[in-house]
């Protein structure tokens, strides 16, 4: 009998164990759950704070996004506040882009029936990326570094209300990057080249500048 009370105890306290260890995993899920409500909650108002127009309180919670800096939030939030229409809340969302990035990739996107001209500049400035961007807080001027498959030098600029233009430069060529327009996670614009000395201009079938378009990609 007693063997049988011992056993019956042991069988007693293993469910008793069981039931604890479920109820405890039912707890933990259920607050996990809670969390993830919130957050996604949290994640629907700042989508229609973006939506409803109100340019003072997006401009705020965006600032206070980037102070969080909450790895999945924010890259939403960038990209909800570079195609506001808002230009002060796009050129805020410019500056902490720049700011942010070790390196912009630059797509040079060839024409069809492109110009002599337009192909000398594909191939000088093709595969550019501009590296060690900082915006100066008082003025928002511009500095950094570029390179590309066969030039490499400096870059100035600006930061413009909801928008950017570079200044870059070589000994053969000067080049004006300008950032025009948001798309989704693109940046498009234009990369203007100017002739700096005859051999460039011969190479481009005598033309004094050319243009391309362009995109950076963000994604």
């Amino acid at each position: 009998m007693s063997g049988m009370f011992r056993l019956g105890n042991l069988i007693a306290l293993g469910v008793g164990l069981l039931i604890a260890t479920v109820n405890s995993s039912l707890a933990l899920d259920s607050s996990d759950l809670e969390e993830v409500r919130d957050r996604a909650t949290f994640i629907n108002e700042v989508r229609s704070i973006f939506q409803s127009g109100d340019e003072t309180l997006q401009l705020t919670i965006f600032e206070k996004i980037i102070t969080d800096g909450d790895p999945v939030i924010l890259p939403m939030t960038l990209e909800l506040a570079l195609n506001s229409q808002d230009a002060r809340l796009k050129t805020t969302a410019l500056r902490y882009l720049i700011n942010s990035r070790e390196l912009l990739l630059v797509d040079l996107i060839r024409p069809d029936n492109s110009s002599q001209a337009q192909e000398f500049i594909y191939h000088e400035w093709r595969e550019l990326v501009l590296q060690e961007l900082k915006v100066a807080p008082a003025t928002d001027e511009i500095t950094g570094t570029f390179n590309s498959s066969k030039k490499r030098g400096e870059v100035i600029g600006q930061l413009t209300r909801g928008g950017v233009q570079l200044r870059l430069t070589d000994d053969f060529t000067v080049c004006s990057l300008r950032i025009l327009q948001v798309v989704g996670v693109d940046l498009n614009g234009v990369l203007d080249c100017a002739m700096r000395s005859h051999d460039a201009a011969e190479n481009a079938a005598n033309a004094n500048e050319a243009q391309l378009p362009i995109r950076v990609r963000l994604s």
